[in-house]
């Protein structure tokens, strides 16, 4: 637990139980020596690297609410690293799933949330489904996707709801044992999470996907998270449903505007004077001392 310290705390308790409730009874605890957070992060990644008996490891931080299948579900996909869909705690209730937009002109590296593509997913099932702070979805959608005019490849992508990412959060996320003793710490610091460009989170991402792992999030599977209210799948339909409106309804808007030539035109008529001024076609003197 990233931010609970002593594995007697409540929310370690109640991941214990919960992951013995999923019929996983050998849970080890491990105590950090840190809650400086990306410190801990790094030493939860080294305890699963040195004991070869440990087939992965769950991140989960205590301002997450979760179902007891959770944990089950993203472990039996068998992928390197895998999250929920993680609704942001601040601002816009966005998913924590990302696509890397390379480097900005200060040599920072971009990233843009998937709204789209966990929204086209999510579409495909009834709205009550998402009243909740948590929600696992059927493995069958209840009717074609409604909230957005879907391109046919795109349609075709939605049929898995794994869909790989270039970065998730480590709010909550599983990584695999084998593909953590595999990975390379940064050469320049020693660790695996650093803030050397940018978040711990993003990070970590560039370097499993750089030696090779894919990382995914599945669109399928949701966690709360905890404000001063569980945030959860409903409130990023919500998001995206506000989101698609506002496309739409600027879409409208650019429709209802006339033609690039026409307005030409009539911004021209506008701007050029109809009668020429009497200054018009005064000539200045020669230029002095050239």
């Amino acid at each position: 637990m990233a931010y609970e310290r002593e594995p007697t705390g409540p929310a370690f308790q109640s991941f214990v139980q919960t992951m013995q409730n999923s019929g996983y009874h050998e849970i080890v605890p491990y105590l950090v020596g840190s809650t400086v957070i990306h410190l801990a992060r790094n030493e939860m990644v080294n305890f699963v690297r040195n004991d070869p008996t440990l087939d992965g490891l769950v991140m989960v931080d205590s301002d997450q609410v979760w179902g007891p299948r959770v944990v089950e579900r993203l472990h039996r996909w068998g992928v390197p690293c895998v999250a929920p869909v993680i609704v942001q705690r601040n601002g816009p209730a966005i998913p924590v799933a990302y696509r890397h937009l390379g480097l900005d002109d200060t040599k920072h590296h971009r990233y843009a949330p998937l709204s789209f593509e966990i929204g086209a997913y999510m579409s495909q099932f009834r709205d009550e489904r998402f009243d909740g702070p948590t929600c696992i979805l059927p493995a069958e959608p209840d009717h074609p996707p409604q909230m957005l005019d879907l391109p046919p490849n795109v349609r075709e992508g939605l049929r898995s709801p794994l869909l790989e990412v270039d970065a998730v959060g480590t709010g909550m996320v599983y990584l695999d044992g084998a593909a953590l003793r595999a990975l390379e710490p940064n050469p320049e610091t020693g660790l695996f999470f650093d803030f050397q460009h940018g978040g711990e989170d993003f990070a970590f991402m560039r370097r499993l996907k750089a030696a090779g792992f894919p990382v995914m999030v599945d669109r399928g599977c949701y966690v709360g998270h905890l404000v001063n209210y569980s945030r959860g799948p409903d409130d990023l339909m919500q998001e995206l449903l506000r989101q698609e409106q506002e496309r739409r309804e600027e879409e409208a808007k650019q429709a209802a505007l006339p033609p690039a030539t026409q307005l030409a035109e009539t911004l021209k008529a506008r701007t050029t004077p109809a009668v020429r001024p009497p200054w018009a076609d005064m000539r200045l003197p020669a230029a002095v001392g050239a």
